[in-house]
């Protein structure tokens, strides 16, 4: 009988602790998972491809000093078994992503001025009517304020144009239609009648734009009055 403490039981227990890593080492196909931190993405994805690994990124702010584009923590852990096919995750340094100024009520030259300093690539720029002062301002933007983005990126703003509130003109006289879209700078269009029991003949019950909408100066609101319907 072998004494507990005898090198041959030592050397025993040593070879049936090593003989799962021998069986694994020996399964065809399987292999140690690479070491790829401190590695360039590029240099990591070409390593794994040749392994035949997938490849999946998440990305992390570079610290201060730190190299954009590095492999700092991966999964599975480096000398993990794997098989070909297998999923691997990389944890890849990129410049610190920037915060979107918030633009509203600047003009356009002074919102492309903001981007820029705030590191993206300036603005491209659409309009629409709105009323009130703020023609020729930034009434809305994209990406919003305070949004986080690459460097570089560009934004689309929406500079306002002049542009003419349509009035509410249901219940009011076709006079009084006009009157009230004179005052607005806009402009009495075509006059359909229907047919009403209730209304007054000659009232308007419904109009298009609506109210509320802002269109062009000068633009034409098209009306339905009230005609009283005729016995049958």
């Amino acid at each position: 009988m072998l004494h507990q403490s005898s090198p041959l039981r030592r050397v025993l227990v040593l070879l049936l602790l090593l003989a799962p890593s021998r069986a694994l080492a020996q399964v065809p196909g399987r292999t140690e998972m690479p070491d790829v931190r401190r590695h360039t993405l590029e240099q990591a994805q070409v390593k794994l491809g040749a392994a035949q690994l997938r490849v999946e990124i998440e990305w992390v702010d570079a610290r201060r000093g730190q190299a954009e584009g590095l492999v700092v923590r991966q999964w599975p852990n480096p000398r993990d078994w794997i098989w070909p096919g297998d999923r691997v995750t990389l944890r890849v340094t990129r410049e610190p992503l920037r915060t979107v100024p918030d633009v509203r009520g600047m003009t356009h030259a002074q919102a492309a001025d903001a981007l820029r300093g705030a590191g993206l690539g300036g603005a491209r720029a659409d309009s629409a009517f709105a009323a009130g002062g703020d023609a020729g301002r930034v009434v809305a933007q994209d990406p919003a304020p305070g949004a986080r983005v690459a460097r570089g990126t560009a934004a689309r703003i929406t500079l306002a144009r002049a542009g003419r509130r349509v009035p509410e003109l249901n219940g009011r006289t076709l006079a009084e239609a006009r009157a009230l879209l004179d005052a607005a700078g806009l402009a009495l269009g075509a006059q359909d009648e229907i047919d009403s029991d209730r209304a007054r003949p000659g009232t308007v019950l419904g109009q298009a734009p609506a109210p509320g909408v802002t269109v062009a100066p000068g633009s034409a609101v098209t009306v339905a009055l009230a005609r009283r319907r005729m016995a049958t």
